[in-house]
């Protein structure tokens, strides 16, 4: 039993530690988008209304790095779904058609 409660235990800290990592490196790629088009997220926000939250602006970076759904949410941790249902909100705040 003292056995099996300590690899639980190891295994919620992995996964503490790599959800860390995944949060660092989405930082990371979300400022090089910034600096390389410093106007990107401010041109996003007047055409939404200044209605985007800083989640809505991660998932606009990564698709400006061209990542699929897929790729998104492996990189949040997240259901494929979910990405879907961000895009989907994306658009309607940004007043895209399909």
């Amino acid at each position: 039993m003292f056995q099996y409660f300590g690899i639980t235990a190891l295994t919620g800290v992995g996964r503490i530690i790599n959800q860390n990592l995944r949060m660092d490196k989405s930082i990371d790629e979300q400022q090089i988008v910034s600096q390389s088009r410093p106007g990107f997220f401010n041109a996003l926000q007047q055409q939404a209304e200044n209605s985007l939250t800083r989640l809505d602006l991660k998932y606009c970076s990564y698709i400006l790095m061209g990542l699929d759904t897929k790729e998104i949410a492996n990189r949040l941790g997240v259901e494929p779904k979910s990405i879907r249902m961000a895009r989907y909100r994306l658009k309607q705040k940004l007043k895209l058609g399909s």
